[in-house]
């Protein structure tokens, strides 16, 4: 058996373009190789499954799992890179000793996504269920997240008045006695943040995007990991909603389940973006407000307090993944009684660091600020098209904290461009209408070409 899927993996090397049809088992098993799939290669898993132990996928031809099961397992971090969305029927996760599989580019899974142990890490991709596929045993040992961007999406065209209604099985479950006809369902990792750094979510919010959005009078549980709470206090969060995933307002709660992990609140009359955050929590001053932008060559951050009482100093403080922070500088507090402006330059700022002020009083005593995320990557929230697939029209849109003169283009997934043209994004969110309709049955890149910043996701034209 050993010597057939060394032919057969040999064959998946191979330099000769051609199909590869996978009707047994092929497992990989090494300590760390890459399975590569050349270009005008494809390799297609028929009903079977491909284990892969602390292996590279590097697919330039063509991946195709739609009617398999692609099984990543072993203790070692390892990455899905492609050239074309790959779309596979079931994402099995058993990886060891807190490995990761991390995204290069966005994928579908039709099927489930199975987790046994380790991390799914988006990398400002999206992983797509569509209509029919959802998280299976998604728990704080083995789940999905993604600190510096991406998404989670599933959509169902079947929902009448919604009961207990778990898109995907992604977390977010609605309640209504109002007809929505269909509705899609985004979770995304990174902390929603106001642009004034006051208001800072959990390591989870949701984007809810019924096609009636009106006089719902919902319900809505958003459950949530221990892992995920980016040093929020559990016992007093609350839920928090926004319009465009900038500008956030508190919705309140009525009830709560530290042990099973969720948020529920009733009567609300739409549904849109919603985080969780215990941002009511007292300061050893007021602070006025807390914020990142980028220059030419650091980011800068400026905090203001109102008014100061015994604080000894300030702690800047840089993250990248919300758990583990570094101390970049310590600043002398004024201790002004009608407050003062501060401000610190990070030259070695990453794209996507989290930044966090500790207040330490002259007692020794001390407390945080909300966290700012975004460093030098000032999207705040995921780049989506919508509906998807799109039959006559479909809407492009981005939120982001600051202005700036964006590129937005349709390319194949060969990379022929068909269409391109400037975009300039406002503070909040952006829409742009896309011309779908110059376009042939198939699948398109939508890309925007932001900051430095390349943004993208799979468009389907029926």
């Amino acid at each position: 058996m050993k010597s057939l899927e060394a032919k057969l993996l040999k064959a998946c090397l191979a330099t000769l373009s051609f199909s590869f049809l996978l009707l047994g088992p092929l497992r990989v098993f090494s300590q760390k190789s890459s399975l590569i799939i050349k270009p005008g290669t494809s390799l297609i898993i028929a009903d079977k499954m491909l284990v892969l132990k602390n292996t590279d996928i590097l697919d330039s031809g063509i991946l195709d799992a739609s009617n398999g099961n692609i099984y990543f397992t072993g203790g070692g971090n390892t990455v899905v890179s492609s050239a074309v969305a790959p779309v596979i029927k079931v994402f099995t996760l058993q990886k060891t000793d807190n490995g990761t599989v991390t995204l290069n580019n966005d994928i579908t899974v039709t099927g489930m996504v199975d987790f046994h142990h380790g991390i799914v890490e988006l990398n400002n991709q999206t992983l797509s269920l569509g209509g029919t596929g959802v998280l299976n045993n998604e728990s704080e040992d083995a789940r999905i997240t993604g600190i510096g961007g991406g998404a989670v999406t599933a959509f169902n065209t079947e929902v009448g008045g919604p009961s207990q209604l778990n898109v995907g099985n992604i977390g977010a479950v609605i309640t209504s006695s109002t007809t929505q006809n269909n509705i899609t369902v985004s979770r995304m990792h990174k902390p929603a943040t106001s642009p004034d750094g006051t208001v800072s979510g959990i390591q989870r919010t949701y984007l809810l995007q019924p096609a009636n959005n009106a006089a719902l009078n919902a319900t809505l549980r958003f459950y949530y990991f221990d892992a995920e709470l980016n040093g929020k206090n559990e016992n007093t969060l609350g839920l928090w909603s926004s319009t465009d995933g900038v500008t956030w307002i508190k919705s309140g709660i009525t009830s709560q389940n530290t042990t099973e992990n969720y948020v529920e609140q009733t009567g609300l009359p739409t549904l849109a973006y919603f985080t969780l955050t215990d941002a009511d929590n007292a300061l050893p001053l007021r602070l006025v407000y807390f914020r990142a932008s980028c220059q030419d060559k650091y980011a800068l951050l400026e905090w203001a307090t109102a008014s100061e009482i015994n604080v000894s100093h300030f702690e800047v403080e840089e993250s990248t993944d919300g758990t583990r922070w570094n101390l970049l500088q310590s600043v002398a507090a004024t201790n002004n009684a009608t407050g003062s402006k501060y401000s610190f330059k990070d030259y070695s700022p990453k794209a996507t660091a989290l930044y966090r002020l500790k207040i330490v009083e002259k007692t020794g005593s001390s407390s945080y600020s909300a966290v700012f995320s975004g460093g030098c990557q000032d999207i705040a929230m995921p780049f989506r098209v919508s509906p998807n697939p799109a039959v006559n029209s479909a809407v492009a849109s981005v939120s982001v904290r600051q202005a700036f003169a964006a590129t937005i283009e349709m390319i194949t997934v060969n990379g022929q461009r068909l269409y391109s043209a400037e975009w300039p994004l406002q503070p909040g969110n952006n829409q742009y209408n896309l011309p779908v309709q110059m376009l042939a049955a198939g699948v398109y890149v939508v890309r925007v070409l932001v900051n430095n910043t390349v943004l993208q996701t799979r468009l389907i034209k029926q």
